[in-house]
């Protein structure tokens, strides 16, 4: 061809770009196991995935004899996807129920159902899951989060191409040239927004699936326009030779999971651009992607892609590296292409839909329905296609079912002679019996005001007070315990006053006692000079809050007292922002009753940990417990400060959660912790009795006391506590 200009690239088959998904699999595989980086991989394959998929969409849509029926792109693109990720998705539960009981967690089984169901993405997102390195505390299905914006944008593709070929139905010539416009369009608008949010909140701008579009347009509005571009042999040769080495050196470059979709993402995809316009196939740089390795690699790179993680990170629980060992990755890397080319083999190959796709007038259904009548080969599809089709339908329910569980167990009574919980610390009998609840279920079962909406959470402004459930103006307002009580508590504080929602509302029907919540998420009730450690908005809340109890004064103000000096490991202080916030509530005559805060989960390097994920992990009760030393101070630090003070009061509750030597994960049979710092609903059933005797006291007889009267002491629950009833319409 020497110096002559090729005019386009419209062959059939491009041998090239199968290469080039296998170089990109191949680098995400790489860096992820032994760089603990992102490659810019993922964002070559989405570049592709919108070149084929979408290009082949709009070109079928701009046929006169396109069919307007969406089944058929749907189920071809479904066989093509769904039976390699269900069957990992069965292999990474049943691993989990047989040999990682690390898995065993509520936000994998969520996942689980997200991944099937191509929502994985958001789901990592609102779990707030940054995209991290290879190590035994991640999630084995963090990298599905690309299949699901694949995905997304598959049925998008779908739709929008057969929304064209509708439209202009007696202008088919005008599908591509339309086309073209609206994904030039949308590439534009989306990289602004990537660009825009890369600064903003770069978690969401890894996962959304608006910021990561104009990848995948980029790629089909190149299917568009890529073929007419004509380019002499020699700038072709110099293109695809820079690209390939653009693609390369991503990883090295740039931080892809702190940059990504952003401008720095247009380095690997500028590299494979390059490629794609440049390449002809026959190049001396197209070798480097023709040869037989890198086409073998294009065959398996989906199922390279779905398998590599899962085992990685199996690797590395079940040989306890917290970060893969190079010989640990090697191993990873040839059991990976072991899987990926059975996968290919044996489900991804068979399975796929061979037949072209069907024009107006074909019957394509009844012709299938023929063959699977008269072909063994066709019934044996048919079969193991049902058995993956009931794989996938099962991993749908899965976090469904899960949750139908935990609604169930949310209002469960315990007999309290087999689980009494607390009192067993106070001496009570302990009979064998599996404790409870569930963990895949405890972190989910949240406090009642958490659950009702009724506090300000992040995505509320610091100036609002949630006085309605889930803030909405026609639903019951947020009050508890006795609405029509005489005597009016107002919770105050982040998610550990929260937790206490549920016993303090019991205690209020008893007692007559209003329960109104004013809290923020993660934010504990601080206000004065020393609050730099926490947020504008949580500073400004409290400020808000604070105004609201001077204006509407009630009969106590309720909260946590101390917090851990040193990250979860204590021992436990009180900060100087609490006692600021002490005396402003003591300067305008509010009453304050505050509870010792319970022991935060660490492990013995004082990292963080959750006591019942370590015991559901399969090690001992005594190997998850916190040395007390090494959680409270030897005196409550608050009863000294609040002591000072004549209506206000400090409950040490030390001794509650609590022996004199550790703090254990369960007490009487109950997991004392619903997750690495906060208590579970059930153990905190069993503390009202005695956070009512401490409560009424105070009310009774405190307020208005003298300082230096004698603190009161919570009782000893040495009888199991009674089951708590809640209300049949708080489930």
């Amino acid at each position: 061809m020497g110096a002559a200009a090729v005019s386009d690239n419209k062959r059939a088959y491009r041998p090239e770009l199968d290469g080039l998904r296998g170089l990109a699999i191949s680098l995400v595989v790489l860096f992820h196991i032994f760089v603990g980086r992102v490659s810019g991989g993922v964002d070559i394959f989405l570049l592709l995935a919108g070149y084929f998929f979408l290009g082949s969409q709009l070109r079928y849509a701009s046929r006169d004899t396109a069919s307007l029926n969406p089944f058929w792109p749907l189920w071809r693109t479904l066989r093509r996807l769904i039976p390699t990720l269900a069957v990992m998705l069965v292999a990474a539960v049943v691993a989990a129920l047989t040999i990682l009981p690390e898995w065993r967690r509520p936000d994998l089984v969520t996942q689980v159902t997200a991944s099937i169901g191509y929502f994985q993405n958001w789901v990592l997102f609102l779990q707030g899951q940054d995209y991290n390195v290879a190590s035994d505390q991640v999630s084995p299905l963090q990298h599905l989060w690309s299949m699901s914006v694949q995905g997304q944008f598959y049925l998008a593709g779908v739709l929008f191409a057969l929304l064209l070929a509708a439209v202009f139905r007696t202008r088919r010539a005008w599908v591509m040239q339309v086309a073209g416009v609206v994904l030039v369009a949308a590439t534009v608008a989306s990289f602004l927004y990537a660009a825009w949010l890369s600064g903003v909140d770069q978690p969401l701008n890894y996962y959304s699936t608006l910021s990561r579009a104009w990848e995948i347009t980029l790629g089909a509005a190149l299917a568009v326009y890529g073929a007419a571009v004509a380019l002499p042999r020699w700038p072709r040769e110099v293109m695809v030779s820079a690209g390939l080495l653009m693609v390369l050196l991503t990883g090295v470059l740039f931080d892809g999971a702190a940059l990504f979709p952003g401008p720095a993402a247009l380095f690997p995809i500028g590299g494979a651009v390059l490629i794609i316009v440049g390449s002809t196939g026959d190049l001396a740089a197209d070798r480097v992607l023709t040869n037989g390795l890198m086409q073998w690699l294009g065959r398996i790179a989906y199922g390279f892609y779905v398998w590599h993680w899962p085992i990685l990170i199996a690797a590395t629980v079940l040989t306890g590296q917290e970060n893969p060992s190079v010989a640990l990755g090697v191993a990873v890397l040839a059991v990976s292409l072991f899987a990926a080319d059975l996968n290919y083999r044996f489900i991804e190959a068979p399975l796929r839909q061979h037949r072209r796709r069907p024009v107006k007038g074909e019957r394509p259904v009844a012709e299938a329905w023929a063959g699977l009548r008269s072909g063994t080969a066709a019934k044996g599809r048919a079969a193991g296609g049902a058995v993956l089709a009931a794989a996938a339908v099962a991993l749908l329910m899965l976090s469904p079912t899960l949750g139908l569980q935990r609604d169930q167990l949310q209002n469960k009574q315990l007999d309290p002679a087999a689980y009494p919980g607390a009192a067993a610390l106070f001496g009570a009998d302990t009979p064998e019996a599996q404790p409870q609840p569930s963990p895949l279920v405890i972190e989910e079962m949240y406090p009642l005001v958490g659950r009702d909406g009724c506090m300000n959470f992040h995505f509320h402004e610091p100036d609002e007070l949630v006085t309605h459930q889930h803030n909405g103006p026609d639903l019951p307002e947020c009050v508890y315990g006795d609405p029509e009580g005489e005597t009016t508590i107002y919770m105050v504080g982040g998610s550990h006053s929260e937790q206490w929602s549920t016993p303090l509302h019991v205690i209020g029907q008893r007692e007559g006692i209003r329960v109104v919540p004013l809290l923020r998420q993660g934010c504990p009730f601080v206000v004065g000079p020393h609050t730099q450690e926490f947020s504008e908005e949580c500073v400004a809340f409290n400020e808000n809050v604070l105004d609201y109890v001077i204006d509407n004064p009630p009969d106590a103000v309720f909260s946590t007292t101390t917090r851990p000096m040193n990250g979860y490991r204590g021992p436990d202080f009180v900060p100087p922002s609490y006692r600021d916030t002490w005396q402003a509530l003591a300067d305008n005559g509010i009453p304050f009753f505050g509870l010792r805060d319970n022991p935060w989960g660490f492990d013995e390097d004082g990292e963080m940990r959750a006591p019942t994920g370590c015991v559901a992990d399969n090690q001992k009760e005594s190997e998850c417990a916190m040395p007390r030393e090494e959680v409270y101070a030897p005196v409550d630090p608050a009863q000294i400060v609040l002591n000072s003070y004549p209506d206000m009061v400090g409950i040490d509750t030390a001794d509650w959660f609590c022996t004199a030597e550790e703090c254990p994960p369960v007490v009487g049979n109950i997991f004392v912790y619903r997750d690495h710092n906060h208590l579970s609903e059930y153990y905190l059933r069993t503390l009202v009795t005695p956070l009512a005797e401490a409560l009424t006291t105070f009310l009774d007889t405190v307020a208005g006391s003298s300082p230096g009267d004698e603190l009161i002491t919570p009782a000893e629950p040495s009888e199991p506590v009674a089951p708590l009833v809640l209300p049949k319409d708080e489930g």
